[in-house]
């Protein structure tokens, strides 16, 4: 799913979303979907923007402060997030105030929690759009028949005994999961009821006990 499209609709924005990919190719396409919908620059009232290498917990705290203060816009570009940082920048992003919204850029999701993954919409833009690692075309799952969606799904069930791995799986899903909201956003209204049931699988797979191949296997089922 590519950023443009995420981001065509202002009245749909999510109020999270998490850009993966090299940076500076990531800022000049969302830059220029900012100021077309009025958004940014350093006359904008409500707009922040913060570059770090490694976010950690203070800066956090500042986004939190400003976001309760009333600021909507935040673009975050960071290379990594420190567990103390996510973990606080959670608590804003889970309860977010009226049209806030927050744009973090970074290269990769490694190190991220899956609790702070599951906040945000995903988006893959370093790579082929539309896709996840395992090459699944979300608008292909959407048209499957559930048989087919089992099929595409099967890499997610492969059992691990290493729990990093398990953890890398998670994250695949929930990445899948983003492009699926995405998706079914763009076709609002008639997407609602299958956008609400993605949504809530999504809660469960941030639990600690989250069995990723039986919730999506019954995704495959209910979309």
């Amino acid at each position: 799913m590519s950023i443009k499209k995420a981001l065509s609709r202002k009245d749909r924005w999510h109020h999270a979303y998490l850009l993966v990919g090299d940076r500076q190719s990531v800022l000049a396409e969302l830059f220029p979907i900012l100021k077309e919908a009025g958004v940014g620059g350093s006359n904008h009232p409500n707009y922040f923007y913060l570059e770090s290498h490694h976010l950690g917990i203070d800066e956090s705290r500042e986004l939190r402060r400003r976001a309760a203060l009333g600021e909507r816009y935040f673009v975050i570009n960071t290379f990594s997030l420190t567990r103390e940082a996510q973990n606080a920048l959670l608590k804003t992003v889970e309860e977010p105030q009226s049209q806030v919204h927050f744009f973090v850029l970074v290269p990769h999701v490694y190190g991220l929690l899956p609790t702070f993954l599951s906040r945000f919409v995903i988006i893959n833009a370093g790579g082929v759009t539309g896709q996840t690692k395992e090459g699944i075309s979300v608008s292909q799952f959407l048209a499957s028949t559930p048989k087919e969606r089992l099929k595409m799904l099967a890499p997610f069930s492969i059992k691990h005994d290493d729990p990093e791995a398990r953890r890398e799986i998670k994250k695949r899903a929930l990445f899948f999961l983003s492009e699926l909201e995405v998706e079914l956003e763009g076709r609002l209204p008639e997407g609602a009821a299958t956008l609400e049931k993605v949504l809530n699988l999504k809660k469960y797979l941030y639990m600690e006990s989250a069995q990723v191949g039986l919730i999506l296997d019954h995704l495959a089922f209910v979309v």
